[in-house]
């Protein structure tokens, strides 16, 4: 019997991200445990309030549709745990893999044979994400967007990496208990930026920069730990796969590089 933990890093609360991540399948024999780590309270006016200038009903633009969508309804404490998902108010001190860090504190990795970790602002594509990861369906690429054998040991997976640099996004990722008997801690040199008490949303998207070194850290310790080759991605596309489309700081319509609109739309549509 394998048993997966799902973390979602809690700060931006669409019901439908938490929903949809409800009903995903789930792999035969598989126990599924699901925790929400998060940064501010999801029953915040703030939460609701800070998306509005962002939704428009009559627009044309395809990505602000599904921004439409996402942010629809906004859910609630409640809602999140009687969906059985264990809700864990922390200090907001940095995001990315820190939400992960956080979870490692309070729950033991060693329980688990996958950990799937997710930002609460990704838009999710289809229901089989668990399924095709686990059971080694899903299309791999290395992180310079090479085809790799589906059926290859991995230790990370990520959804994509940004642009032509093979440093992984923050926003989702699959890591194998075993990368943690590795690399027991996450790396966070050079991240300063602390925002406990805080639970505004920066608009820009350098507001909050400082914590693209924990990815930058990560991959210090990929490559210093000379285990690149079991370390994959599930797309060559910025930003989107066939199961996961990545938001920008909350949002689809941002963005901060180029995105391959005609890929997303036909992953979605």
């Amino acid at each position: 019997m394998r048993k997966i933990a799902v973390i979602v890093g809690g700060w931006h609360y669409p019901y439908y991200f938490y929903d949809k991540l409800n009903q995903v399948q789930i792999p035969n024999d598989t126990i599924v445990d699901k925790f929400v780590i998060s940064h501010r309270s999801p029953d915040l006016d703030i939460v609701s309030k800070e998306k509005i200038k962002y939704i428009n009903p009559t627009t044309n633009n395809f990505l602000q549709k599904l921004d439409n969508l996402l942010y629809s309804r906004m859910i609630k404490q409640s809602e999140i745990e009687s969906m059985n998902y264990k809700y864990n108010l922390v200090d907001n001190v940095a995001g990315d893999y820190y939400f992960v860090h956080q979870w490692m504190e309070l729950y033991n990795y060693k329980e688990y044979d996958y950990i799937f970790f997710f930002h609460d602002d990704n838009y999710l594509i289809n229901d089989k994400l668990l399924v095709d990861v686990v059971d080694k369906k899903a299309l791999l690429y290395d992180m310079e967007g090479n085809s790799v054998d589906s059926k290859s040991y991995w230790l990370v997976l990520f959804n994509s990496t940004v642009g032509s640099d093979p440093s992984p996004r923050g926003s989702f990722s699959v890591f194998n208990r075993y990368l943690f008997d590795i690399m027991p801690k996450f790396d966070f040199v050079n991240v300063n930026l602390n925002r406990v008490n805080q639970v505004d949303t920066p608009d820009g998207h350098e507001a909050i920069a400082d914590w693209n070194a924990i990815l930058r850290n990560m991959k210090g310790v990929i490559e210093r730990a000379n285990i690149k080759n079991m370390v994959f991605k599930l797309s060559k596309v910025y930003r989107c796969s066939p199961y996961i489309f990545e938001c920008e700081r909350g949002f689809c319509q941002k963005t901060w590089l180029p995105i391959n609109i005609n890929y997303v739309t036909e992953m979605i549509q």
